[in-house]
């Protein structure tokens, strides 16, 4: 084994037609640390319900999750082990989904940025924690995708003390027939996403922590995913904050060109003046409405003084204005 302080290994046989609960059993009997179960019945359950299976035997205060189309690089646990101060509830791992083009997954450091933008590992990069895994009541059944996203969640608001490993040591092979990637209700498990992000803002919100920084991943994600998939639940974001964000990547940062015409100059000053916080934290967007050509915004003044400007300079500008 390239992985040789994992001394308990346990194998949940999902109820598959391909030969595979054979091998499990030449396993179970060839190597005395591996336990095989199964379902009743041999019934076909899915992964959440499979690793809560598994989790019921565990003995060891940490939990190494895979699934079949995983593959553990030499020295992926012992470089999560070593940065584990004593009190975390998970270690967060690097990964690569091994593709016709294999893409690098690194972990946001804000870890509910990391939830929000679903970047903070997943079941097999991440070391979890026993205690916490059950503490938060195991992996949820019910859920048609984004099984492990709903669980750190629900640990994190318990325990949000984590560690993050130094090496991408963990391969992920999608493969077309696997549960993540079936076509099967799809909208479900889009809508799965929106209703996730949801919990988390929720979460941030009553913890008074739904800073700038996480309200403008919130945005961001939201509304790209809005851009392919209307969601069947209700959802709430800042579409002006989303367009403007969107319109400001394109520019470039000593020449931007912002277009205004039927009054959207003015629209986008509201935006900035309603959320003038905010704003002031995002440098990019500060330096937009506070250096435009000759016309000082101050964010300060009231409202209609401000007006008075941006009024002025659509009327001596429009329908371009040239921002330097």
């Amino acid at each position: 084994m390239s992985q040789p302080e994992i001394t308990q290994i346990i194998l949940v046989e999902d109820g598959s037609t391909d030969g595979s609960l054979e091998i499990c059993r030449q396993l179970a009997v060839s190597h005395p640390s591996i336990t095989l179960l199964r379902h009743p019945n041999g019934e076909n359950k899915g992964a959440p319900a499979s690793r809560n299976l598994g989790l019921s035997q565990v003995v060891n205060p940490w939990i190494q999750f895979m699934d079949s189309d995983d593959e553990l690089l030499p020295g992926k646990i012992a470089d999560q082990l070593q940065v584990i101060k004593g009190h975390e509830c998970l270690v967060i791992g690097e990964f690569t989904n091994v593709k016709n083009k294999p893409e690098y997954i690194r972990p946001r450091r804000d870890i509910w940025v990391g939830l929000l933008t679903t970047r903070l590992g997943n079941s097999v990069a991440n070391l979890w924690n026993t205690h916490w895994v059950k503490a938060a009541g195991g992996w949820n059944e019910s859920l048609p995708n984004v099984q492990e996203y709903h669980l750190m969640l629900e640990i994190l608001k318990k325990n949000p003390l984590v560690s993050f490993s130094h090496q991408n040591l963990t391969l992920v092979y999608p493969q077309p027939n696997s549960i993540s990637n079936s076509p099967k209700k799809k909208n479900i498990k889009l809508d799965n996403y929106f209703i996730f992000r949801a919990k988390v803002k929720k979460h941030l919100v009553e913890t008074g922590s739904f800073n700038f920084l996480r309200w403008h991943y919130y945005t961001l994600v939201t509304g790209e995913m809005m851009r392919y998939h209307t969601p069947s639940v209700q959802v709430s974001f800042n579409k002006g904050y989303y367009w403007l964000v969107k319109k400001l990547k394109t520019l470039k940062p000593n020449s931007m060109h912002v277009f205004f015409r039927s009054g959207l100059g003015q629209r986008l000053f509201e935006l900035a003046y309603f959320y003038k916080d905010k704003f002031r934290g995002f440098p990019k967007i500060k330096s937009l409405f506070q250096k435009m050509n000759g016309y000082p915004l101050d964010l300060d003044q009231p409202f209609t003084h401000n007006q008075r400007i941006v009024h002025k300079m659509v009327t001596d500008r429009n329908p371009l204005l040239v921002i330097t």
